[in-house]
Formats: structure tokens, C-alpha cells, sequence
């Protein structure tokens, strides 16, 4: 038994052109076989996690476009033999995989923002695993060892770890700040492994001639952004979905912020999303924690728990023409409230990743601010995505 995968794919691999023959080969009958439900053993799977699990990790995420086809997630075993062919061409072209480091989140801005930035961070860095996401009280008991740095939204002055400070929406300027950071934090003199997307383009590129570029990275931001989760994208609904024009409203002022989230909130309630209770408990969490509600420069997402008086999955939106304060600061000003209805863990991540994508572009975050209708709301929704 050969106990060394790269020696094995080195050895029927010598060239680029072979590795291709080769993987086509395993890829058609693994095409059948998993379209047919038939497993296959792979008696070096134990080896390969055990001594090759960057690897491993990384054929598991560059698997997606095999996976959409045969309409399936590969098991460990079929990963395993895709594996061996590209640990032999990292092994010809004297290329380590980044070593992959752990990261934690701190967000005192509630589930449905931690979800959002935890999407935000597992597509910006290819080499970081987000092993656990945290609320402040459960910082408190939370073992930093487990970690190698932790993402937060607030400081955390007796940190063990090195602490990187960020928003729940983060803009260009941040991400940049982000992948110094921790190019500074791992030793690196390079981003370009940090940078998901870009790498896996590069990748693509030496062994397949891309028509287009721009759609392929489109493509890829979307896989990865919506995490490592294995629930069917088809069965998500998108964000123009769920925010039609029945569930948007324009005011020209609120009294107040309390009055604000219950004017945005009403389309859900009038159709029977939410019980009156979940508004009450969304104005309640803010009187609590505060303004943490607001996401970006002049919008809230107003939520609560799925237990709070949801009945179906639903986003609904304010646009008023003066802003509503939800605090004295100027940062706290907001012309934008949307509000939030899970009912699980899972059904709202499309949409609340293409709503990330949206409030990250400053323009985009623009030209929303300065709609005046429901018509022009939808139109720069759809355009922006």
C-alpha cells in the first residue's frame, strides 16, 4: 500500500498536461458514481487528513463547480482522491499551501450581523477557518488558546490573541486594512493567499483558458460568501425574493427610532411573517444594547430570535427622507431601517448575503439613501446584485 499521495500522484503525474488526462479520467466515472449514490472506499483517506489536511481542505472548496453538476456534496473519500492530484502538483512545483490558522468573532451586534460578518471574513481569507462566533458574554468564558486572533467589533484589552477590530459591514478600505493585518499577525510578506477569490482565479488560470473573467469571479464570491453550509441554494430565496414591492415603505420622517421599526416592520406583520410580540422584542434588544442594530452609514437591521413571534421568513424596508436618530451620535442617524424575520438558522442566508454584498459598496449604500420610491428601491436592489 502506497502511504504517501504526493509520491503516488508525482509519480503518474509528471506533467501538467498528464494531471489533466488523469483527474478527467477519475472525474467521469466519479461523475456516475455519485450521481448513482454508489460509495468508493479510499483506503489513503486516513493518511491524507492526517498529513495533507490543507490540502484536503482546500480540494473541498475548489470542488463546488463538480458539486453543482452532479447535484451532491462529495464525501471525504471522493475529496480524498481529488486531493492526490493536486498535492502531486504542489509537491513538482515546490508550492506549500498556507498554513491554516484559527480565528474567532466577537459581535455585540446580534446573530443576524455576526452571520453577515462571518460570510464577509470566510470570503476574504482562503486560509482562515472561523471556528467559533461569540457574544460578549460568552467571550467571557471562551478559551483564547483554541484561537490564533479574533475578529471584534469592540476592543478586548485583556486578549491573549492578537484582537483585529472591524465593522459588521466592511467596506473595501476595511478589507484591505483586514488582509495587512493579518499578513502582519501570520508572517507573511504576501496577501495573495489571503485573498480568496483572486487565488483560486490565478489557479484557474494556469490550467483553463477563462472567457469570462468577471462572471467567474461573480461566481466565486457568491460560493463563498454564503459559507460552509450544505443546504441547496435553490431552496434559499435571493433578497429580491423576499423584498418585493408589498414589503418596502417610504415615509418622509419617524417620530423616533422606536416608531421607525415599528413603521418598517408593519408590511411583515399586515402579512403575517410576525406576531405584534417580535416587534416589541426587536424594540426591546435596542433599548438594552443599544444602537448595535445599525450596520452601515445611515442603515439598521432591525431583528429578534425566530422564537420571538415569527411565523414565515421575511425582510420588509423603510426609506425615510429625514434621517431618525437612534442615538446622539452622528454615526447613529439612519434613513434606511430593514427588518429581519428568520425562522431558522439557514433559510435567510442567501438573501442576507446578497444584502451584504449590497451595504458593502459605498455607492450602492448611496444611491439607495437617495431613492424616493418603492420603484427605485427595487431597481438599485436588482441592479446590485
Amino acid at each position: 500500500m502506497i502511504d504517501d499521495f504526493q509520491r503516488y500522484a508525482c509519480v503518474f503525474l509528471p506533467n501538467r498536461e498528464a494531471m489533466e488526462e488523469h483527474l478527467l479520467v477519475h472525474l467521469k466515472p466519479a461523475y456516475y458514481r455519485i450521481l448513482y449514490g454508489l460509495d468508493l472506499e479510499n483506503p489513503l483517506l486516513e493518511n491524507i487528513l492526517t498529513k495533507y489536511r490543507e490540502v484536503f481542505e482546500l480540494t473541498r472548496r475548489s470542488a463546488a463547480p463538480f458539486e453543482r453538476l452532479v447535484g451532491r456534496k462529495l464525501d471525504d473519500n471522493e475529496i480524498g482522491y481529488l486531493a492526490m492530484h493536486f498535492g502531486g502538483w504542489l509537491r513538482r512545483e515546490n508550492t506549500k499551501p498556507a498554513v491554516r490558522r484559527q480565528g474567532a468573532i466577537v459581535c455585540v451586534n446580534g446573530i443576524s450581523a455576526s452571520r453577515m460578518l462571518k460570510s464577509q471574513l470566510e470570503n476574504l481569507f482562503s486560509a482562515v477557518d472561523i471556528s467559533a462566533v461569540l457574544s460578549l458574554r460568552d467571550y467571557e468564558s471562551f478559551h483564547e488558546e483554541r484561537v490564533d486572533f479574533i475578529f471584534s467589533t469592540v476592543p478586548l484589552p485583556d486578549s491573549k490573541v492578537p484582537v483585529l477590530l472591524v465593522n459588521p459591514i466592511l467596506s473595501d478600505k476595511d478589507k484591505e486594512h483586514l488582509l495587512n493585518q493579518i499578513s502582519m499577525v501570520a508572517g507573511r510578506k504576501s496577501r495573495t493567499q489571503a485573498n480568496t477569490v483572486q487565488a483560486l482565479l490565478d489557479i484557474v488560470h494556469k490550467y483553463a483558458a477563462v472567457k469570462d473573467e468577471a462572471g467567474l469571479a461573480e461566481e466565486l464570491n457568491h460560493y463563498l460568501s454564503v459559507g460552509k453550509t450544505w443546504l441547496s441554494e435553490a431552496r434559499k430565496p435571493s433578497l429580491s425574493d423576499l423584498l418585493t414591492e408589498r414589503m418596502i415603505r417610504v415615509k418622509r420622517e419617524a417620530a423616533d427610532w422606536r416608531s421607525a421599526i415599528r413603521e418598517a416592520a408593519e408590511p411583515l406583520l399586515e402579512d403575517g411573517h410576525i406576531d405584534g410580540a417580535y416587534i416589541d422584542a426587536m424594540i426591546s434588544k435596542v433599548e438594552a444594547l443599544g444602537p448595535y442594530i445599525v450596520v452601515a452609514p445611515g442603515i439598521a437591521i432591525a431583528h429578534g430570535k425566530p422564537q420571538d413571534g415569527v411565523r414565515r421568513l421575511g425582510i420588509s424596508l423603510l426609506r425615510l427622507e429625514q434621517p431618525v436618530a437612534f442615538s446622539e451620535e452622528p454615526r447613529h442617524q439612519v434613513q434606511i431601517i430593514l427588518v429581519l424575520a428568520a425562522i431558522d438558522g439557514e433559510s435567510h442566508l442567501k438573501a442576507l448575503s446578497e444584502l451584504t454584498l449590497l451595504l458593502g459598496e459605498k455607492e450602492n449604500l448611496t444611491r439607495l439613501k437617495e431613492a424616493k420610491t418603492k420603484e427605485q428601491i427595487l431597481q438599485q436592489l436588482q441592479s446590485s446584485h
